[in-house]
């Protein structure tokens, strides 16, 4: 018998090393106290003062004390659902799930190819196709709603994504009062707020301003999701060279300081409150201004935040699957495997933005896609390998010997399955079958299943009901924004 052994059976990596992450958090705790955050908000900033910070104006500066006791209320691991009941994401260490992006203007027509504005239909689209994919974990819009009510894109995109998928969503919205609606939709699916509070069934995102800034909008719908238990994302959109420091490690400082502001904010208002901090870690193209999303820059820094949120123990959202490429093409496939990869083997609990294009202004369901085998490769190669009796198949090598072969021994048919990755749409035939079949490229075979499964493929029936209440909750926004119109 081996005692004390230890099993080491996946691949994930660390980007920074323990005492890195130590120094950077130090850091993050003197900038939080030297020079301090911007907070827009009133009851957040009169909050803060009476917790311990000094506030001059909007700045609000923040003791480590105070630091450290928010991270300490904040839960390690929490469970978003499937609102049928179907699966869960478990948000805690070193469980990764990837998914969809939010809010970009233009779109991928799946049948023309032509890029146009996103429209209501397409968010339908998107949740149904990946509700379909099995690597897709949970669903944001792809794209903000042009042909609806202005002001209300946001709460429609949230009504066609939960209706036409169980999938947990990650939403957005405006404003607090869109961010109120959303909630009164997803308390509809759940079959009330005491369902809801048991199993939440979508998070809420949003964004600060770096440097450094956490603006009234955002602030107003942390606050809401602390008070409703939900769970809360509140990630900046960084730009080295720009937004925040060029250099990677002051990048990671500051966006953290931002992340941990809401953080706060949030227990403050509610201790144990769910929280995922994290976001998109990238720079800025110096010829160009882009911002980056296929860089080796934005994979490198998403690592490092991942592992700044395990030193911390604090949920990380992280991104992946994304491009800078305009259409599916070579290009895009390169940056979405290389982001897509370091991702999940980085450890990253929510991996946003598959689909992405474009630099962050156009979804392409077409990625999406083509995303879902890219992640069932790279998942396939974090599962690792297990070191056991069985699988070193001493006795099957044995009797085997010099000279046969496993093709149709016992042990290789109860293996191969659970070893084995099967691609669905990647190419191994030899090349006469490739050539008869029609010598369709990967790019072919994801339109083909795109369309397939726009055509056919039907989400979760919604409880009976349930369309009444959201119409209502529609019909109730729509007089709110005339209200509001009129005023003006």
């Amino acid at each position: 018998m081996r005692a004390n052994v230890t099993s080491n059976r996946t691949t994930q990596f660390e980007m920074l090393s323990e005492d890195q992450c130590e120094a950077i958090y130090h850091n993050i705790l003197e900038v939080m106290q030297r020079t301090g955050v911007d907070v827009y908000h009133e009851e957040a900033r009169k909050m803060l003062q009476e917790a311990g910070a000094q506030v001059d104006g909007v700045r609000v500066y923040i003791p480590p004390y105070l630091v450290k006791e928010a991270i300490s209320m904040v839960p390690d691991n929490f469970i978003v659902h499937h609102w049928d009941g179907s699966g869960v994401l478990r948000l805690r260490r070193n469980e990764v799930y990837p998914g969809t992006g939010p809010s970009m203007p233009n779109y991928i027509d799946p049948y023309t190819e032509e890029r146009r504005p996103f429209l209501r239909k397409d968010s339908a689209n998107v949740a149904r196709v990946c509700d379909a994919l099995e690597n897709i974990k949970f669903v944001e819009g792809l794209g903000s709603i042009s042909d609806t009510t202005r002001e209300l894109a946001d709460l429609y995109e949230f009504v066609e994504l939960i209706t036409n998928t169980a999938k947990p969503i990650a939403a957005w919205s405006f404003d607090r009062k869109s961010c109120e609606s959303i909630y009164e939709v997803a308390v509809a699916i759940a079959g009330g707020e005491e369902e809801f509070q048991k199993k939440p069934n979508f998070m809420f995102y949003m964004e600060p301003i770096p440097p450094l800034v956490s603006n009234h909008e955002s602030v107003d719908k942390a606050l809401f999701c602390a008070e409703k238990h939900i769970p809360a994302i509140y990630t900046p959109c960084c730009m080295g060279g720009a937004t925040e420091p060029a250099t990677f490690a002051g990048l990671l400082t500051n966006a953290s300081a931002e992340c941990l502001t809401g953080l706060i904010i949030g227990q403050l208002k509610r201790k144990g409150a769910p929280f995922i901090m994290g976001g998109v870690m990238t720079v800025m193209d110096m010829l160009t201004s882009t911002y980056i999303y296929g860089g080796p820059e934005l994979s490198t820094m998403c690592a490092g935040m991942t592992d700044i949120g395990k030193y911390l123990n604090i949920p990380v959202f992280s991104t992946g699957g994304c491009t800078d490429a305009k259409v599916t093409e070579p290009q895009s496939a390169l940056e979405n495997a290389i982001s897509n990869y370091t991702a999940v083997l980085s450890g990253g609990n929510i991996i946003h933005d598959t689909g992405y294009s474009e630099s962050g202004l156009t979804g392409n369901l077409f990625n999406v896609v083509m995303n879902n085998e890219i992640l069932g490769m790279a998942f396939r190669i974090v599962q690792g390998m297990e070191v056991n009796q069985e699988n070193m198949a001493i006795d099957i090598i044995e009797e085997v010997g010099p000279q046969g072969h496993y093709l149709l021994n016992e042990h290789t048919n109860r293996n191969f399955r659970k070893e084995f990755w099967e691609p669905e749409l990647l190419n191994r035939v030899p090349y006469e079958a490739w050539k008869s079949a029609g010598a369709k490229t990967l790019g072919d075979k994801v339109k083909e299943k795109t369309r397939h499964l726009i055509e056919n493929h039907q989400g979760p029936e919604v409880p009976d009901g349930v369309w009444d209440k959201i119409e209502k909750i529609l019909q109730e926004a729509e007089d709110r924004v005339a209200r509001e119109r009129s005023a003006e």
